[in-house]
């Protein structure tokens, strides 16, 4: 067991024997400076005594609080390591095919804008509240860059590059410009989007996040396929069902105010009457009533209906241009969750495209794996982020995600403004090319006839849209490496202040496209029109209703030559009316109060003493022969 084991309890009872010793007068010199002596020739014991000692901190003065808020790192300079993020980091040539791989020379700053993007801006606003100035760095190794002549994708876009560089040891010393006393004053930090996780909490020192933030899954959306009831769009089924009922509504008040011989138009049978009011109430909606109103109730009941009329066509029409300019798009997934409850539709089919470079996408789809029993995501492999939302716009995958800030820059800049979006839509084999016309014909001769190009262009249909909501949230923060020293707490204090000043609300307003703004840069020069396929709905509902008009029509055709050609018929033609006859009559009676209704046993009475009359005279006839 090492000396330091013992020295240090002994060295704490010796305090306290000197405190007490003190309080009486007494101080035991001798054996406290033996003790002294022992302990100073033990580097393990101090080392251990230290532990026992309140460590020294780093604290600033916001120019809002009480006393002097004077800039506590004047003439300190930090080394920034960066990672090309944007739209948090945008580094120029980060290639460095024009030379300074890594920035070891420091020619890319943020006032030559050779560095830019909301962090960029952000720690400009923190160098000028504490003072100090920032050399900044990003991850370019030595030997990749010897044999290729440019920095590798997998350096510069990588937050773990960054972090290994800040972190120090062996593998930074891979990296241009990083030597082994690189960051020796500890007076160095990572930026760009790193997340607060316990794994960063673990080895080094973040400050208090600049910004939260979380995931956000990216789909690729189509247009709602044209059904049997597209004509009828622009109107939600609520609302056609409000429009029924109040044609049914105004038939009745018809019934009441119109009917019951009021009207000679409309039949005196409770049945017969409501169809006919139906039908008015109808053919007024339509703008070719049939009947004419008898009282003032029906006239102003007309007037309504035909006011109805007037805003249902309004609406419609206006509804109308709203549909065809918005053409709705359907998504396959609504939310992240549709690919991890099992009471999903699709639960365990979803083709999730993983980027290399973004790690975090990978460990969150681990994660979930651990904590789904039987789930399972089928996963298609791609380089970065951008790979994986051109996977995503090609249908070779399904869905991929990552923070949202990021994911809404890529779309927008690398998609919408590229023409990768659209009904049409599609994309170049050569990329600085934004449309199939550009595509097929980049230049022309002095004739203005089209020069012959490779290129080659792929039509897609569909436009890459945000769902759901944020998921896994985090913080992103500057990371310090960890040590003695604490500059991190005052910009942790300085960060806090920027986010009250709602300077971090200005640099996303300014940095971060919204989803609900972007359009797509083809869009504008397509002619949106209803087709056959819009209205084919309407035009079999028209053609079955003219149907069932034919049908009865052919059916009141056939029994007219059946009552010509056969006796029979004209037999139950001549019943039929006498009976509607008196049916007319005996309503005449009721509404006079004479309640007899045997009318039509009579008539059927009447007509058998008729038809036997008929037979007798046929057998006198007979016999006379």
């Amino acid at each position: 067991m090492p000396r330091s084991a013992f020295l240090v309890p002994l060295l704490l009872l010796l305090s306290l024997s000197v405190f007490a010793s003190g309080v009486h007068g007494e101080l035991p010199e001798v054996e406290f400076q033996e003790l002294l002596g022992r302990l100073q020739n033990d580097p393990a014991a101090i080392a251990s005594l230290r532990r026992f000692t309140a460590a020294p901190y780093t604290s600033w003065t916001s120019p809002d609080s009480l006393g002097t808020s004077t800039p506590i790192f004047a003439n300190y300079t930090f080394k920034v390591v960066l990672y090309h993020v944007p739209p948090f980091v945008v580094i120029e040539d980060k290639e460095a095919e024009e030379g300074d791989p890594g920035n070891l020379n420091n020619t890319r700053t943020p006032g030559n804008g050779k560095l830019s993007g909301l962090t960029i801006d952000f720690l400009v606003e923190i160098g000028e509240q504490l003072g100090c100035k920032f050399e900044f760095l990003y991850p370019c190794k030595k030997a990749y860059y010897a044999d290729n002549k440019r920095c590798s994708d997998l350096d510069f876009r990588s937050s773990a590059a960054a972090l290994t560089i800040v972190k120090g040891g062996v593998e930074s010393l891979l990296y241009s410009g990083i030597s082994a006393t690189f960051c020796s004053d500890y007076r160095c930090f990572a930026a760009g989007a790193l997340k607060v996780t316990e794994e960063v909490i673990r080895d080094f020192f973040p400050t208090h996040p600049y910004m939260e933030k979380g995931f956000k899954i990216v789909v690729k959306a189509q247009e709602a396929q044209i059904s049997f009831m597209s004509w009828a769009g622009p109107f939600e089924a609520n609302l056609w069902i409000v429009v029924i009922c109040e044609v049914v509504f105004v038939a009745l008040i018809f019934m009441i105010t119109e009917g019951y011989g009021t009207n000679p138009g409309l039949p005196q049978n409770k049945l017969g009457q409501f169809l006919d009011s139906f039908y008015w109430s109808l053919t007024i909606l339509l703008m070719v009533a049939d009947k004419a109103p008898t009282t003032h109730a029906g006239r102003t009941l007309v007037m309504t209906q035909l006011f109805f009329t007037l805003l249902l066509i309004a609406v419609y029409t206006g509804n109308l241009i709203s549909f065809l300019l918005n053409k709705p798009l359907i998504s396959p997934m609504d939310r992240f969750q549709d690919a991890t409850e099992e009471t999903a539709e699709k639960f365990g089919a979803w083709k999730f495209c993983v980027p290399q470079v973004q790690t975090s996408v990978g460990k969150w789809l681990d994660l979930q794996e651990r904590l789904n029993d039987g789930l399972k995501f089928e996963r298609i492999q791609a380089l970065d982020l951008v790979d994986c939302v051109q996977k995503v716009y090609e249908e070779e995958a399904d869905v991929t995600f990552y923070d949202e800030p990021v994911l809404l820059y890529r779309m927008q800049n690398n998609f919408y403004s590229r023409g990768k979006c659209g009904f049409p839509g599609g994309f170049c084999s050569d990329s600085a090319q934004t449309d199939e016309t550009s595509c097929k014909c980049p230049s022309k001769d002095t004739l203005g006839r089209c020069l012959p190009t490779d290129n080659e262009w792929t039509p897609l249909k569909g436009n890459l849209i945000t769902r759901g909501e944020v998921f896994n949230p985090f913080g992103y923060a500057l990371v310090f490496r960890k040590g003695t020293v604490t500059d991190y707490m005052a910009f942790g204090q300085a960060t806090q202040f920027v986010k009250e000043q709602h300077t971090i609300d200005r640099l996303e307003n300014q940095w971060i496209p919204q989803m609900d703004g972007m359009a797509c840069s083809t869009t504008s020069n397509t002619l949106i029109t209803l087709g056959l396929e819009n209205m084919q709905g309407m035009i079999v509902l028209t053609a079955g209703i003219a149907a069932i008009g034919l049908a009865i029509g052919l059916l009141e055709h056939f029994i007219s030559v059946c009552v010509k050609v056969f006796p029979c018929c004209a037999c139950l033609e001549k019943i039929l009316i006498d009976i509607e006859a008196e049916l007319e009559r005996e309503h005449d009676h009721a509404a006079r109060g004479d309640h007899t209704n045997d009318g039509a046993k009579r008539i059927l009475d009447h007509n058998e003493e008729e038809n036997e009359e008929e037979g007798e005279k046929e057998e006198e006839e007979g016999e006379k022969e």
